[in-house]
């Protein structure tokens, strides 16, 4: 063995980016080898400590352990396996250089890979023993993909299907990442394979001349250990078998252009239900954490939350009901403000913003008593930074209250729907907006005691739905809501602007004359929505057809392009769920046949089970939001189409346990 110590700058296959650092070098068997202290203190590790073969290097957001003499690399929990053994000379410990640019930097460094940022996602059911999990598994994780704006190509191998035909599918798609999903008997734990890099054999096999070989996937070597890593996340799989991420010689894998992994999971479980949602779920989680590592390559974060005891959580004490959030400003300018969300809502309490770049600060946040999400975000004129979240858990069980019954939160709204207008000569009445509002109050008296521990409503569905009763409404829903409950707001009749092309919501008496005080404003809307402090949804089904018919016949033709308007409800800062009825300028349509606006008509139909996912039978934000597409979509011939606006902070959750009951379909409205 012999040892030169010089500068060297590490070079990464066309991905990854690393900056020079004063390596010692050791030669052995012909292959370059790095001191275990060098990468402590190229990556910044406070601290390694060694306990027999195990070395421990740990840091706020990585804890990586090394093991003398075998290839195994545990990171924040995920088991990866070194292209070479460590290595051991004079009590000190050695790594590859191999090892430290495929594996251990896109490991650690995950946006130092360069890459376009991905935009679609393949899944490919690859063949195996249980083709019918593998698909159950790839339908969840679509789900979340559409969910979250991204596109899906999905393959589904039948016996003809060859990896040259989808190898040629695959190379059509621009800036895409591939997840292969297999379920195979003889896999007794998560596993995930990435393309072994040129020169190196696949985990377990011995060295093969092929090996020598490029292929067409090694030019993503950086970008699929990233994924891999990230997609194999075990923070909810520790009490599981964790096969770890391995390297493979796979023929998908090595003909693939774009960034790719494959998972195999066990296959013929006695009751795989628990785990395929729990597959997609882990799964997709890790898609994320790989596309916010891209992002950060191209655009670094503004903060450092420092506070967390755990890469992505933070563990506080069952009873808890606050939390200190510290963090570190990455950079400083005078305009530079903190924003912090609390399950996607802008928290009230205002943050505290560090003096200079490298200094902590600290905000105390009230947390209610279920498991939340916090993200923190640095603000500048010039635009936002990019987010750091992590997870509340809560130590044991769930939030308990005094004689063993589990907080469940309120469920408050504000319901309003106006059919009889006093100023005819400027509005024509309307059928049903009344009867909608009525209806759609009505179908959430079910989740008392269920969902929620109490149902709140206040409905102006008559003579009392006026401008006045309307604002008191929607002061009582500000006075009464609290971070624990659910807040919605719903509002059916007619909309208007002015000729500053302000919206207005307009009550029963409502005065084109004097709109500010007789109509219920975009401004006010709004201003409600962000002193929320709860989840907030909101409905809008305004610019009815005003013969209400059936046909698409308005009395007056839509003020607003509602799909924007919703878009500014639905802000970073109110963390709202924003529901309209039509998009653009299109008209929204009532009904003889159903005695209702055909938008409100899906959704009474939605949270009264038409909705519920399969696999639950709850009703989310997404499942209704489908739902009500796909359902007024029919009922108009395709001429209404809903629209749902949503902040990225805010993830789906759920809104309804519909009672075990069918309604049965309806048929199209007439003249459809």
């Amino acid at each position: 063995m012999r040892f030169i110590t010089f500068l060297i700058l590490i070079l990464f296959a066309g991905s990854e980016r690393c900056p020079a650092y004063d390596w010692t070098i050791v030669n052995k068997h012909g292959r370059d080898y790095l001191p275990l202290e060098d990468i402590k203190g190229f990556y910044g590790f406070p601290e390694m400590e060694l306990e027999g073969k195990r070395i421990l290097l740990r840091s706020p957001k990585l804890r990586a352990e090394f093991e003398a003499g075998t290839g195994k690399l545990i990171v924040n929990n995920v088991l990866n396996h070194l292209c070479f053994p460590l290595e051991s000379h004079e009590g000190k410990h050695y790594v590859s250089r191999m090892d430290l640019s495929k594996v251990i930097h896109p490991v650690f460094k995950p946006s130092h890979v360069q890459i376009p940022l991905p935009k679609t996602i393949i899944l490919d059911a690859l063949h195996g023993t249980d083709s019918a999990l593998t698909q159950k598994t790839m339908q969840r994780i679509t789900e979340h993909a559409k969910r979250a704006g991204w596109g899906v190509v999905s393959i589904i191998r039948d016996k003809t299907t060859t990896d040259a035909d989808v190898l040629k599918r695959c190379a059509e798609v621009a800036n895409a990442i591939y997840i292969g999903l297999q379920c195979v008997d003889g896999v007794r734990a998560e596993e995930t394979l990435l393309l072994a890099p040129q020169g190196i054999p696949a985990t377990g096999q011995k060295f093969r001349e092929s090996d020598t070989k490029a292929m067409p996937g090694n030019a993503f070597d950086g970008a699929n250990r990233a994924l891999a890593t990230a997609v194999h996340n075990t923070l909810f799989l520790d009490r599981r078998p964790d096969g770890g991420v391995k390297t493979s010689r796979d023929t998908m894998l090595r003909g693939l252009t774009c960034p790719a992994t494959i998972k195999r999971l066990p296959g013929n479980l006695k009751d795989p239900r628990p785990f395929v949602d729990l597959w997609a779920a882990v799964t997709w989680s890790g898609v994320m954490n790989y596309y916010r590592s891209i992002l950060a390559g191209a655009r670094a974060p503004g903060v450092e939350i420092t506070s967390i005891t755990a890469p992505g959580y933070q563990s506080v004490p069952a009873a808890a009901t606050s939390i200190a959030v510290r963090y570190m400003a990455k950079g400083w300018a005078k305009d530079l403000r903190i924003r912090i969300t609390l399950d996607g809502v802008t928290v009230k309490e205002q943050p505290t913003v560090p003096k200079a770049a490298g200094e902590e600060a600290t905000t105390v946040l009230a947390i209610g008593p279920k498991s939340s999400v916090i993200q923190v975000m640095a603000v500048r004129d010039a635009g936002e930074g990019l987010p750091e979240n992590f997870a509340i858990v809560r130590e044991g069980a769930p939030a308990i209250a005094a004689g063993g019954v589990e907080l469940k939160p309120t469920l408050r709204m504000v319901v309003a729907g106006v059919s009889d207008y006093l100023k005819n000569d400027q509005l024509s009445d309307l059928s049903y907006a009344a009867k909608d509002a009525r209806d759609f109050a009505a179908v959430w008296q079910s989740q008392k005691g269920t969902l929620y521990s109490d149902v709140a409503v206040k409905l102006l569905a008559g003579d009392d739905a006026t401008a006045a009763n309307i604002l008191d409404a929607l002061d009582w829903l500000k006075r009464e809501t609290t971070t624990k409950d659910v807040a919605i707001i719903f509002l059916a009749g007619h909309g208007e602007n002015d000729a500053e092309l302000r919206y207005y919501f307009c009550p029963r008496d409502y005065d084109q004359s004097s709109r500010l005080r007789t109509g219920v404003s975009f401004d006010v809307i709004r201003q409600t929505i962000q002193s929320l402090a709860g989840k907030v949804v909101v409905f809008v089904d305004t610019c009815h057809a005003g013969n209400a018919l059936g046909k698409l016949t308005a009395a007056r033709g839509p003020v607003a392009d509602f799909k924007k308007l919703a878009a500014e409800l639905a802000s970073e800062e109110s963390g709202a769920v924003v529901f309209a009825s039509s998009t653009g300028r299109q008209v929204s349509v009532e009904s003889d046949e159903l005695k209702n606006g055909v938008f409100t008509h899906a959704l009474v139909e939605g949270l009264s089970g038409k909705a519920a996912a399969p696999s639950s039978g709850k009703v989310t934000v997404a499942t209704l939001e489908h739902y009500v597409a796909e359902r007024v979509k029919a009922l108009t011939s395709g001429a209404q189409t809903p629209t749902v606006a949503k902040p990225q902070t805010v993830s789906d959750f759920l809104i309804a346990v519909p009672p075990a009951r069918d309604t049965g379909p309806t048929e199209p409205a007439e003249g459809k």
